[in-house]
């Protein structure tokens, strides 16, 4: 069973898509992770438009990290937000521990989202126990040790700040928990943004087909289609790097299963020519009932 497979059935969960920063989505920085082998210390850059962002990721994140921060994005929508003005212990501390020491003074906003583990776990349609609550502890703080680098706008009228991924407080008594996130994605809950179909994910079983389908979902807008090679959608997937032949075969079949698990989405269709380059159309958003 993949580490990010949706457990619950979909009915479970309220919550039908999530709203994401473009260049996050498409920065791969989710990848499939074999169970016991996260890499470490990887620096990670990604470009949208006139933003660009490095990532500098502590401990590598897999599809249930990708999981549980669409959740808490889709949750934040319309949330309240705090600044380096704000009042309030936990605010205060929130604010401290996204931003570095030293530029507290940022002027960018974080929006906040306060929930509880069980409401987590019921809307990302992961099962609930013990050891589920534990998982998304687990999540939170890797998502918490990611460092993010942001450039934005032209040449003499460019902004650039560094801030911590997310930052979030945790009562381990109640299980209630306060998540502040990120100027980026904060942004992207009240301004453009690229949005995920929670349904659509959970009905995706493989750690490759639930990666690719929220990279292809920030790339392709809803009712367009557009065009990528097998072997580039790859390196979307597991990341730019060289890997020997083998794994890359191996990485081929495991693509083109999780292309097939897409394809079985209604409104999606792929296409691949005998170049191995991929047509790929994306349904038109609709509401869920």
């Amino acid at each position: 069973m993949a580490d990010g497979k949706p457990l619950d059935k979909p009915s479970s969960r309220t919550l039908s898509f999530a709203q994401h920063d473009p260049a996050t989505a498409m920065a791969s920085l989710f990848r499939p992770v074999a169970r016991g082998r996260r890499p470490t210390g990887l620096e990670i850059t990604a470009t949208w438009g006139k933003v660009e962002i490095e990532f500098g990721v502590h401990t590598a994140v897999d599809t249930r990290d990708q999981t549980i921060l669409l959740t808490v994005m889709a949750l934040a929508a319309g949330g309240p937000e705090i600044s380096a003005a704000s009042t309030g212990t936990i605010g205060q501390q929130l604010w401290l521990d996204l931003n570095e020491p030293g530029k507290v003074t940022f002027e960018g906003r974080s929006t906040v989202l306060e929930t509880n583990l069980y409401t987590v776990l019921r809307e990302s349609g992961l099962k609930l126990g013990g050891s589920a609550y534990d998982s998304v502890r687990k999540s939170l703080k890797r998502l918490s040790r990611i460092d993010l680098i942001v450039r934005d706008g032209d040449h003499g009228s460019r902004r650039e700040f560094s801030q911590r991924f997310l930052s979030y407080y945790m009562d381990e008594k109640s299980g209630r928990i306060t998540i502040a996130l990120n100027t980026r994605l904060a942004e992207a809950l009240v301004g453009h943004h690229v949005r995920v179909n929670l349904d659509e994910r959970s009905a995706l079983s493989t750690d490759a087909a639930l990666i690719a389908h929220a990279w292809l979902s920030a790339w392709i807008r809803p009712g367009r289609s557009s065009r990528i090679s097998l072997d580039g959608l790859i390196g979307k997937v597991w990341g730019e790097g060289d890997v020997s032949p083998p794994t890359f075969r191996k990485r081929r079949e495991r693509l083109r299963a999780a292309l097939n698990e897409i394809r079985q989405l209604q409104g999606w269709t792929i296409i691949e020519d005998e170049r191995s380059v991929l047509q790929i159309s994306r349904p038109a958003l609709i509401e869920r009932d």
